[in-house]
């Protein structure tokens, strides 16, 4: 899928966006220089990071997701736990704890939309405070359309 939105919300006010939850995909492909959308997420992150009030929300689990993707596809482990620990060093970065709350949304979400568990967290996040999903998956984007402003980089 070509980067833009496919919420059907508007190119230029979704682009204004400072508060957002980035999906591990992004994250990821950031990190690995070996990864197809390494050069879109690090060309993206570059951007937005310089947006005033830039505050991305992350799930607490995404830093297992980002840890485990980058040792797994380097061989590193210390490559996967830096990774993990330069995403909530990160200035501005929120990471959102997976409370009985937002698990009781998630179950919701994932039986409803078909999503892998994971995923519907980060639609969870994305709902419950009302701000855009960034993610490189097709499969979650198409999944979460109509639910919250979907942007792909």
């Amino acid at each position: 899928m070509a980067g833009g939105y496919i919420s059907g919300r508007c190119r230029a006010r979704c682009a204004s966006r400072a508060l957002i939850v980035i999906d591990a995909s992004v994250w990821i492909s950031a990190f690995l220089s070996t990864d197809r959308m390494n050069a879109r997420a690090g060309v993206w992150f570059g951007r937005e990071r310089m947006r005033p009030g830039w505050s991305p929300r992350i799930p607490a689990h995404a830093l297992a997701e980002i840890a485990g993707a980058v040792a797994r596809q380097t061989g590193d482990t210390d490559q996967g736990v830096n990774a993990a620990s330069r995403v909530s060093a990160m200035p501005g970065i929120q990471i959102v704890p997976v409370d009985a709350e937002l698990g009781e949304m998630a179950a919701n979400l994932a039986a409803h939309l078909r999503l892998r568990g994971a995923d519907a967290i980060y639609v969870a996040v994305a709902l419950r405070h009302e701000v855009p999903l960034v993610t490189f998956d097709t499969q979650l984007a198409e999944r979460s359309f109509g639910i919250v402003e979907v942007i792909v980089p």
